[in-house]
């Protein structure tokens, strides 16, 4: 439980600039893309850092980033399509279901829809931040889960 928590909460706290640049700007010139390259990991690392001290208290820090990660690039697909929706596009027109359902689950299908949102470079160092963050967790010892499964 503490895991979807924490993926929605990832996924919500990275893609949230982004759906509302989407929302306030029609085009993103430089400045817009830069900010954003900057503001979603951020948001995402605070996210991470504000439920690992949370969730030390209840026994579960170890894995805030890596769910964290996994809450971002699944949430990807969706959020970019409900993006592209506050600017007149892709899911306004036609909805197709099956397809957001495909694309939420293939994870791949995430970097595609980046790179024409223009949230690659966020995404990529995101995943670099967290990553580097969940081996610092996993290596310090309130990290570590003993007697307890995760998944």
């Amino acid at each position: 439980m503490y895991g979807m928590i924490t993926a929605a909460v990832g996924g919500v706290s990275f893609w949230f600039p982004d759906l509302l640049f989407h929302l306030v700007f029609e085009s993103r010139p430089g400045a817009q893309v830069l900010l954003l390259t900057i503001l979603s990991p951020a948001l995402a690392v605070i996210g991470s850092i504000s439920l690992a001290m949370y969730y030390r208290r209840v026994g579960w820090p170890g894995r805030v980033p890596l769910w964290i990660l996994l809450g971002v690039w699944v949430l990807g697909p969706l959020s970019i399509g409900i993006g592209w929706t506050l600017d007149g596009g892709a899911l306004a027109n036609s909805v197709k279901w099956d397809e957001v359902a495909m694309g939420t689950l293939v994870f791949p299908f995430t970097i595609v829809m980046a790179i024409y949102d223009g949230t690659l470079a966020p995404l990529l160092l995101c995943t670099l931040i967290l990553s580097v963050m969940s081996m610092k967790f996993w290596g310090r010892k309130f990290g570590r889960v003993t007697n307890q499964t995760c998944w």
